[in-house]
């Protein structure tokens, strides 16, 4: 039994409670959603058609790994898995940790939640570990990112996203994109209003933000239309990262299988590999023959348009 007295952790999560059998987060009595529920609500759970034998050893194997490393950190026990010892050379490449199996909580404008990182250094790198068989690259992002939020709200830098996925003795260490803020609050209002990303864009098209209205006149119409381009703008860019994560699912998984085509009642799917291409450089055309190069220049009209740049807090707070 592990003694929680010995857990290494950060202030990150000072007060919350957990309980593993019922994967239950609490704070002062109330119950916090975990970081994992949300992400399934909002994106869809993608493991759906997957039968519940392989979850379910999917899910041991995740545990047991998870274990032998926090027993290795906490007390020096030696693991049995070959995924252990493909992370205990890392454990014993780098500095011992800040925090492991550390609990998070973070407070947004829309809610709260919570989380478990597996290893938090306090070089600001932040490691979570992964044995599914494929990485599921654009979830894991989401997920770090969100814990990565909670820490900084807890007044902890973090620069160093880092996926550990490993597979029998084979690991890999994946390096994950720092996403705005913006997005992780976005995901957790869309959690908390009850909506998935699709159905916030269907809400969005039929709400009177978007209707015409007459043409503006004063300056207080400048500032209605910044904040209304502003939450339009915000909501593009969650939906682009839901987008870009579909896609990347798909696209592993054609790969992994050698699919070059796939159909389905609503779309067709092409797999298009990695290649090479030429394009023709106009800049050095307009460089090396400026004589030839105006022959080929036509006039065009433009029609009247609105160029918006948002500022930075900086500039706001000028």
């Amino acid at each position: 039994m592990i003694n929680e007295n010995e857990s290494k952790r950060t202030q990150c999560g000072a007060g919350v409670e957990f309980n593993p059998e019922h994967h239950e987060y609490k704070k002062n009595g109330v119950i916090i959603p975990p970081v994992t529920t949300i992400i399934r609500q909002v994106f869809g759970y993608k493991y759906g058609a997957v039968s519940p034998e392989v979850l379910e050893r999917a899910r041991a194997k995740g545990t047991e790994v998870h274990l032998e490393a926090e027993e290795y950190h906490k007390y020096g026990t030696i693991g049995i898995s070959d995924e252990f010892f493909a992370l205990k050379k890392e454990f014993d490449r780098l500095p011992k940790p800040l925090a492991v199996e550390d609990y998070l909580y973070a407070e947004t404008p829309s809610g709260a939640f919570c989380g478990t990182c597996d290893l938090f250094y306090g070089s600001g790198r932040l490691c979570d570990y992964k044995t599914s068989k494929v990485l599921d690259t654009k979830t894991t992002t989401i997920q770090l990112n969100m814990y990565r939020y909670a820490y900084q709200k807890a007044g902890y830098d973090v620069s160093n996203l880092e996926a550990w996925h490993v597979v029998g003795n084979v690991l890999k260490r994946v390096q994950l994109p720092i996403l705005p803020d913006s997005y992780i609050e976005g995901i957790v209002d869309y959690y908390y209003s009850g909506k998935t990303a699709d159905e916030a864009l269907e809400a969005l098209k039929e709400s009177n933000q978007v209707k015409r209205g007459r043409p503006a006149k004063r300056e207080q119409d400048f500032a209605r239309a910044a904040k209304q381009l502003a939450a339009i703008d915000e909501k593009m860019e969650l939906l682009q990262a839901k987008k870009d994560l579909i896609l990347q699912n798909i696209k592993e998984f054609m790969a992994l299988k050698n699919i070059d085509k796939a159909a389905t009642d609503l779309a067709d799917f092409t797999y298009i590999p990695e290649a090479t291409r030429t394009s023709f450089d106009s800049a050095k055309f307009k460089k090396d023959r400026p004589d030839v190069y105006g022959l080929y220049l036509k006039t065009s009209t433009t029609k009247a348009q609105v160029r918006v740049k948002f500022k930075t807090n900086e500039e706001q707070g000028a």
